[in-house]
């Protein structure tokens, strides 16, 4: 679907935004970590690997873009391997600045959950975000377990102790938004398969009555221009029915809106008007030349007609043998109701009828 490409490229482009920017961020803590005498032994080499990961996943996605899904996903897990190594190092490490690398780690870390529902599709990054908040557990769990609860000071207890309460709202939150995303894309999705069939006729797979006049009234809205109107109704139906069966009624008129499909141009508007009635309508016939009335553009919808006539008659229905069919042509002019003008289409196919049928005739 269109609507999937074009948030399949946001998605890259907004996952190529943030590998750039955790670059920036990356480097600026560095440059001012080593500044201010803060930088933690662990960071003075997972710094320049992080830029690393960053920049060779960036360069192998642009070298060759069909790894895209793998690199992200090692990029993922690198990043994410080393929050888990931090929490432990940082949990266990006793020095004056241990306050700050771990409140700088449990801040940071939410933003691999927004990652992970950015990078990955629904069921995959809920598992992925609980899955690595699960393991951002263990370090503090390992600390409890190996000193006692008593451990942990005041600050930094209650500290972990919001955090993990925020993480934990972060990726229950996230996962309650997408679970809603999809329910509602299933209900936009339900809901144009019932517009289709609301406006699309079962039997023959064409735009119904409602579906054309829907595409009538949008044309109705532009003034001064000139739609041809081509009512044809089927010779004889009811003998067909009478004679072959209902089945074979319905396969002479799937047959004939395939036909009709093939010879109508590409701008032409073709439905199932009614019964055995089909309606062609030409909005591309253009307004009619000055002082010339609509003589012009009626007879370019009676060409078309015709042409529908006998390309129908050339081929007979596998099903009901020869068919032929009649035709009323008309000019409808946006400005008058359309009603009138398919009032002209009527009458002119009940001519063709009354003078033996198998014919157009024009009103």
């Amino acid at each position: 679907m269109v609507t999937d490409d074009i948030l399949d490229r946001h998605r890259r482009l907004v996952v190529g935004l943030m590998m750039g920017l955790a670059s920036v961020c990356v480097a600026a803590l560095w440059a001012f970590e080593r500044s201010s005498g803060i930088l933690a032994a662990l960071d003075r080499y997972a710094y320049p690997l992080l830029l690393g990961l960053f920049g060779g996943g960036a360069g192998i996605v642009g070298w060759m873009p069909r790894w895209r899904e793998r690199v992200e996903l090692a990029v993922y897990m690198g990043v994410s391997a080393y929050f888990l190594v931090a929490l432990f190092s940082f949990l266990t490490m006793h020095s004056d600045n241990r306050l700050y690398t771990v409140a700088n780690t449990l801040q940071w870390l939410p933003l691999m959950y927004v990652v992970a529902f950015v990078a990955f599709p629904q069921r995959q990054a809920i598992a992925t975000a609980a899955a690595l908040f699960c393991l951002s557990l263990v370090p503090p769990a390992f600390v409890t377990l190996r000193g006692g609860i008593d451990v942990w000071d005041t600050t930094l207890g209650g500290l972990v102790a919001n955090a993990y309460a925020v993480h934990a709202l972060l990726v229950l939150m996230l996962s309650f938004f997408t679970l809603l995303l999809r329910q509602f894309e299933q209900t936009r999705q339900h809901a144009r398969m019932l517009e289709h069939f609301a406006y699309t006729d079962g039997l023959t797979g064409i735009p119904n009555r409602r579906g054309i006049e829907q595409r009538l009234d949008a044309l109705s809205h532009a003034p001064g221009r000139c739609v041809g109107l081509v009512l044809l109704d089927v010779d004889r139906f009811k003998a067909v029915n009478d004679r072959f069966g209902h089945q074979a009624g319905d396969a002479l008129l799937r047959f004939l809106a395939h036909r009709l499909t093939r010879e109508v141009r590409g701008g032409d508007l073709l439905a199932r008007w009614g019964g055995e009635e089909f309606l062609v309508a030409v909005p591309g016939i253009g307004p009619p030349p000055d002082g010339g009335g609509t003589a012009a553009s009626a007879a370019d919808t009676a060409h078309l007609a015709e042409r529908i006539r006998q390309a129908v008659c050339a081929e007979p229905c596998p099903a009901s043998g020869p068919v032929t069919v009649s035709a009323g042509t008309t000019v409808w002019r946006t400005g008058e109701p359309l009603h009138a003008a398919l009032r002209r289409a009527d009458e002119a196919l009940y001519v063709a009828k009354a003078r033996g049928r198998n014919r157009v005739e024009a009103r």
